[in-house]
């Protein structure tokens, strides 16, 4: 089923190049038809640990960046709606067409092949009647690394089909991955490491988690888009997502299209 949104902020991730660790280093956000950007206190970690550079078009760390338009970092992350496959890549995420950039970013991830940046949202929480939840829709990552036969099983995976989340703290390359196995027991990938550390808190907290599919793309999108789920548990009072130092703006003077604001 295809839904839309209202996505107001992302953050920007980097993998460092010859680190296997992933740094949050950017937030973007909309505000009064405008957009602004400006460096997370994870760009400091990623220069000091692995010498990460100043993204282009932002050269300086402590500067807020404001424009009318959405900066190229993202824009070029988006597809043309008038290419011919656009309804159908839309789709694919979830969404239906009406869904705006930053839907389609915190969605796709903002995916390319050709570097090392990938965009997310700040997960919200959502009021019901019997209290505040949790609940996250992501595309599974991973997949190209499973097995055949483990492949096989998250082709053949049902909407709706719950899906057991386990913990491995034992993960040489990430200490809160969760790993999505069937009922069966077949690995069939991981949630995105970058909502992994709120899962932790969430457990912690005694919030009980469910997964299950929410659509299932194998056969007509390529990995990085062949399975989404979704996420479901209640929101405990004392809880905020992505609670961590990496997610703390740097903030100095402003800057409106590249030009310093007073």
């Amino acid at each position: 089923m295809s839904e839309s949104t209202s996505v107001r902020e992302l953050y920007v991730a980097w993998l460092a190049p010859e680190h296997p660790r992933w740094y949050t280093v950017g937030h973007l956000y909309a505000f009064d038809e405008r957009y602004a950007f400006e460096y997370t206190e994870g760009f400091r970690m990623a220069r000091r640990d692995a010498g990460m550079r100043p993204i282009f078009g932002f050269p300086e760390a402590e500067t807020r960046y404001v424009s009318d338009a959405l900066f190229p970092l993202f824009t070029n992350r988006l597809m043309r709606p008038s290419r011919p496959d656009y309804g159908h890549f839309v789709h694919q995420l979830g969404l239906d067409e009406s869904a705006g950039p930053l839907d389609i970013l915190a969605r796709s991830e903002g995916y390319r092949a050709t570097d090392y940046f990938r965009v997310y949202a700040r997960p919200r929480a959502h009021v019901t009647p019997g209290g505040s939840r949790y609940r996250l829709a992501f595309l599974v990552t991973g997949l190209r690394f499973r097995t055949d036969r483990e492949r096989e099983r998250a082709a053949d995976l049902q909407v709706g089909e719950r899906l057991s989340l386990v913990p491995e703290p034992e993960n040489p390359f990430d200490p809160y991955a969760h790993r999505l196995d069937s009922d069966d027991g077949f690995c069939v990938g991981y949630v995105p490491r970058y909502f992994a550390p709120d899962l932790v808190r969430l457990g912690r907290l005694g919030a009980s988690l469910t997964v299950r599919v929410k659509q299932n793309n194998f056969g007509r999108a390529p990995f990085q888009r062949a399975l989404l789920c979704a996420v479901d548990g209640p929101w405990p009072d004392s809880f905020r997502a992505l609670d961590t130092i990496e997610h703390h703006p740097i903030r100095a003077e402003a800057r409106v299209d590249g030009a310093p604001t007073r």
